[in-house]
């Protein structure tokens, strides 16, 4: 991108959307031929983002558009979106073209979505704008609780547990969010070094945990 950066806008415009269809096409491949691989690997999912940086590339040469279209296109991606979460199940490859359902409707959401349609007025309504302060943290929070819910030995995990932990992850995210997230967000309490020296530790420690869990498995 840096290298390009020098020749003009317009070269790294098409580069992110050439990438763009080379990771989809990549990643259309890869699930057949090793899942695991396709789901973790970052070359693999990194399209996924790029359909972000195209949003922004668009907004930033664009202005918002109003009037039917965007109502009708703002709708769409809410749609692509809520159907994503109650179609898209195990039995369907992921990622995999199936993944343009809710990243496409993301897009579509950010490019149209807008105080003066219904898309925009929903969003903006206070829990859910609420949620979206939140979902970062959520989203770090609410793997490790499923996790550790299905490790347990005590419980079958089941509907009732799984909810459980859904409502503690947004609990617990709340806590993150007001506590870790706001006061790091705020460059009065802390410089950037400052937050590069914690970050710094914080991978040291967790990777020093990593490996002595590792280790005592071993052990075991």
């Amino acid at each position: 991108m840096a290298f390009l950066w020098k020749f003009g806008r317009k070269p790294i415009y098409l580069s992110l959307g050439l990438l763009t269809l080379i990771g989809l096409a990549t990643c259309e491949w890869l699930w057949r031929v090793d899942a695991g691989a396709n789901f973790y690997l970052l070359p693999i999912r990194f399209w996924e983002l790029l359909i972000g940086a195209l949003a922004a590339v668009y907004l930033k040469n664009n202005r918002p558009q109003n009037g039917w279209t965007a109502q009708l296109l703002s709708a769409l991606g809410i749609v692509l979106v809520l159907g994503s979460i109650f179609l898209l199940n195990n039995s369907l490859p992921f990622p995999s073209s199936y993944a343009l359902f809710p990243t496409v409707g993301a897009a579509l959401i950010i490019l149209f979505a807008a105080p003066t349609n219904l898309a925009g007025q929903v969003l903006a309504l206070k829990p859910l704008v609420f949620v979206g302060l939140i979902s970062y943290s959520a989203y770090l929070w609410h793997q490790p609780l499923l996790v550790f819910a299905r490790m347990q030995p005590y419980l079958e995990p089941n509907l009732w547990l799984m909810g459980a932990m859904a409502v503690s992850s947004l609990l617990l995210a709340w806590l993150s969010w007001r506590y870790v997230e706001r006061p790091f967000r705020n460059k009065q309490q802390f410089t950037r070094p400052q937050i590069f020296m914690f970050a710094a530790v914080g991978s040291l420690l967790f990777l020093g945990l990593g490996y002595w869990f590792a280790q005592a498995n071993n052990a075991a």
